[in-house]
């Protein structure tokens, strides 16, 4: 036991004792001095991971290499405010030893020197821990997949647009024609009007797809 993580819990009982309101006075203490000792903890816990933050030094335990993933995840999600919400909601569910503050920390912080933080991360995370980061990374759609194709006239043009076309126009185009063409649109038709119509759709969505990328 930290004796220094109760001290406010032990006097507190104690003076609860010394004020003579006998055992009612001692569980208010013992309650009051644990508020205060948790408060006095949680600042002592914070003020040392953003030392941490700032200059990883040796100390590997969990709890700071599964901090240093955090913030490796954070770093990748800065800018985007949907992306940090979303970390925030899911990184104890796959660094469950991060500090609490992890997310309140990197969002304040200036002086996070992150490229340290990925050396640390990298040097001493288990397996199980690199493989954590990834699926978190996955998880907030922020690492980088296949390059996307390039955005080609002939797909603005099988919509019947022009590669300017803005996106809300590019959009509204498409589910007219993907309304137009859809293969379960009803209808009576022929086998032959049939396949036509669902080629000009899957070219239809092909398209989108291929600008919307």
């Amino acid at each position: 036991m930290n004796f220094r993580d109760h001290v406010f819990k032990i006097a507190g009982a104690a003076a609860g004792i010394i004020t003579g309101l006998g055992i009612f006075g001692f569980i208010f203490g013992l309650i009051g001095g644990a508020l205060i000792d948790q408060l006095f903890s949680s600042l002592r816990r914070k003020k040392k991971l953003k030392l941490f933050f700032s200059n990883p030094g040796n100390e590997t335990s969990p709890e700071l290499v599964e901090a240093a993933g955090a913030a490796a995840a954070w770093n990748k999600c800065s800018g985007d405010p949907l992306k940090t919400e979303l970390l925030s909601k899911i990184l104890q569910d796959f660094f469950p030893f991060a500090p609490g503050q992890c997310i309140e920390i990197l969002s304040e912080a200036d002086n996070v020197d992150f490229e340290a933080l990925s050396v640390f991360f990298k040097q001493n995370a288990d397996e199980p821990q690199l493989k954590n980061l990834e699926n978190l990374l996955k998880k907030c759609a922020v690492l980088k997949g296949p390059e996307p194709s390039e955005k080609s006239p002939a797909d603005y043009a099988v919509l019947g647009l022009g590669p300017e076309a803005s996106p809300s126009e590019v959009k509204r185009v498409y589910h007219r024609l993907a309304a137009q063409f859809h293969p379960d649109g009803g209808g009576v038709l022929t086998d032959e009007q049939k396949h036509i119509t669902e080629e000009a759709f899957k070219k239809i969505k092909d398209a989108y797809e291929r600008i919307n990328r």
